[in-house]
């Protein structure tokens, strides 16, 4: 059972695999016929095939787990007679193909041609998908060193333009995934000048990011979280920034989560980033319902108890009777 077992996973193995192989070939075919529309198709397939393969386990991309690791090479080998088609699409004219064949390069063997392609990308596209693909994948393949992250906070710059805004906030979003030190200045400007809560939360939730290395932004978090509560808003809200002020101060990840302005009193907590499905009832005044257990109406609770259990008593004393 156990080499039946083995040789079923090397086989499903073996078929991922063989997966990649062709939708790459696929792609090869898509890429002579020069219509966008197939060599976009071919580009989805070809991600497709790679996160089946890919995903492995929940670990880390950092730390990936041995079997990843493995998976990976192979997919980098199966890449490699693409990877000069790619890194044209990164900074060609379509942004759709653009993004997409950036996000596949982000398993490449992340070689010279790799990084000129999707550096040029992160800094010129005025396009968000592809510039924050661009630099998803370079932070993946390990290429964000200080240029790079120097780039991405020098595009955040243009958060105040209205025409390079989705840009620069893709990036910020970007910065919430990884920690990156040189977008500090640039969140703090968004703290302090912007009047748009929603431009003020992804700033708060890249600076989770960067937590204790984000110090000096703690005032303006905790003149943000005094302002929201004194608006009313909302709790959500509330509760990320009281948990970027946790992390930023260095005391842990179990901030005291707020309460819906409606039932201020409760007692129940509620977690930071879970949105309740309804209402806790207020501690101080439960309902009759909460007090009391519910009995189902007219329903003979223990008289049926009773029965049941002589009946239990009858059957084991004829088993006990047959077998004697």
């Amino acid at each position: 059972m156990r080499y039946f077992l083995v040789a079923l996973l090397g086989l499903t193995m073996s078929a991922f695999s063989q997966g990649v192989t062709n939708e790459v070939g696929a792609l090869k075919s898509a890429l002579a016929s020069e219509k966008p529309e197939a060599i976009n198709q071919a580009l989805i397939g070809l991600q497709g095939a790679i996160n089946e393969y890919e995903f492995v386990d929940r670990s880390p991309w950092n730390n990936p787990s041995p079997v990843k690791q493995q998976r990976r090479i192979e997919i980098r080998a199966a890449l490699q007679p693409i990877v000069a088609d790619l890194s044209k699409l990164v900074t060609g004219q379509s942004p759709t193909l653009a993004a997409n064949s950036a996000v596949i390069l982000g398993f490449s063997d992340g070689g010279p041609q790799v990084r000129e392609s999707l550096n040029q990308s992160l800094q010129e596209s005025p396009y968000s998908s592809v510039a924050s693909s661009s630099a998803y994948s370079m932070f993946q393949l390990g290429l964000a060193d200080v240029s790079v992250r120097t780039a991405v906070a020098a595009r955040l710059r243009d958060y105040q333009s209205e025409s390079k805004r989705d840009v620069a906030f893709g990036l910020l979003n970007l910065a919430s995934a990884w920690p990156i030190p040189e977008v500090l200045p640039v969140i703090l400007e968004i703290l302090q000048s912007d009047e748009q809560t929603g431009a003020k939360m992804v700033a708060i939730n890249a600076l989770i990011k960067l937590g204790p290395q984000a110090e000096e932004a703690l005032p303006e978090i905790e003149k943000l979280l005094q302002t929201l509560e004194q608006q009313g808003a909302d709790f959500r809200d509330i509760n990320t920034i009281k948990r970027a002020i946790m992390l930023v101060s260095g005391q842990g990840d179990t901030p005291q989560a707020a309460t819906p302005a409606a039932t201020a009193a409760q007692t129940t907590s509620v977690p930071p980033t879970a949105m309740p499905v309804q209402q806790p009832k207020s501690a101080a005044s439960p309902s009759p319902a909460a007090a009391e257990p519910k009995s189902s109406p007219g329903f003979p609770v223990l008289p049926v108890a009773i029965v049941a259990a002589v009946l239990v008593g009858v059957v084991l004393y004829l088993l006990r009777r047959k077998s004697t």
